[in-house]
C-alpha cells in the first residue's frame, strides 16, 4: 500500500505528528506489550476522528472490515511488526463495532454537535495538548478522552473507572483549563471506553483563569 492511497483513506493522518509524534509517548525504554498497545491507541483514535468526519450511518460490519488492510499498513509504519498487527487489527476492529453499536453513547460521533472537533491541538501554558473529542451540547463544552483499556480479570467495573478516573483526572483537568483560558464557561470532562460500551464522567476542579 503506498503512502498516497492511505492519504486518501485518512485524509490528515500522519503517523509522525498528533499523538504518535508527541515526545511524552516516547519513553526511553518500553516493554513491547505496551508499545503495541500505544501505536494501537494511537490508529484507535485516528479511526474515531474518521468515524466522526464521515458520520456512523457510513460506518458498518462491512466497512470495518474494510478498513483492517489500512490499520495495518498504518501500524507498520508506527514500527509494529507484521505479525503484531493482526491480533492489533482485530482489537481495534471489535472496539469500533463496539463504539458504533453502543446506541446509549455512540452519538458523541455526531459531527452535527456545535463546535464539534476530532483531535483538537490546543497550546496551554507552554504545551501542546491533543483534545480527542469536543463539542458543545446545551451550552456546556464537552471533552472526551478515547480510552482502549477495560477492566482486568475479576476486577469489578466499579473498581476499574474508579482507577481509570484516578489515572487521567489531572489530565482532563489540564484540557478543561486550556478550554476556560480561552472562554469561561461550564465544561464537563469524560472517559469512553469502547470495550465496555461506557461513558464515564469524571469529576475535576478547574479554577477561573
Amino acid at each position: 500500500i503506498n503512502n498516497e492511497l492511505l492519504a486518501a483513506y485518512r485524509g490528515q493522518f500522519d503517523v509522525g505528528s498528533n499523538e504518535a509524534g508527541n515526545p511524552l509517548n516516547h519513553p526511553e525504554t518500553e516493554a513491547k506489550d505496551t508499545f503495541v498497545a500505544r501505536h494501537l491507541g494511537t490508529v484507535l483514535h485516528a479511526a474515531f476522528e474518521q468515524l466522526c468526519h464521515d458520520g456512523l450511518a457510513s460506518w458498518n460490519e462491512k466497512r470495518i472490515a474494510q478498513q483492517t488492510i489500512f490499520w495495518r499498513a498504518q501500524l507498520q509504519q508506527l514500527g509494529i511488526s507484521v505479525n503484531d498487527t493482526y491480533a492489533a487489527c482485530e482489537r481495534i476492529a471489535r472496539l469500533l463495532q463496539l463504539a458504533c453499536s453502543d446506541f446509549g453513547s455512540n452519538w458523541i460521533f455526531d459531527n452535527q454537535l456545535e463546535a464539534s472537533a476530532c483531535e483538537l491541538t490546543l497550546l496551554h501554558n507552554g504545551k501542546t495538548l491533543i483534545i480527542d473529542r469536543t463539542f458543545i451540547l446545551n451550552n456546556e463544552r464537552w471533552i472526551v478522552d478515547y480510552k482502549s483499556s477495560e477492566p482486568a480479570v475479576g476486577e469489578s467495573k466499579t473498581h476499574f473507572l474508579h482507577r481509570e478516573s484516578d489515572a487521567y483526572r489531572a489530565q482532563l483537568n489540564g484540557y478543561a483549563k486550556a478550554f476556560k483560558a480561552i472562554k469561561n464557561g461550564p465544561i464537563l470532562t469524560y472517559l469512553y471506553f469502547p470495550a465496555i460500551q461506557c461513558l464515564h464522567a469524571v469529576d475535576f476542579s478547574c479554577p477561573k483563569p
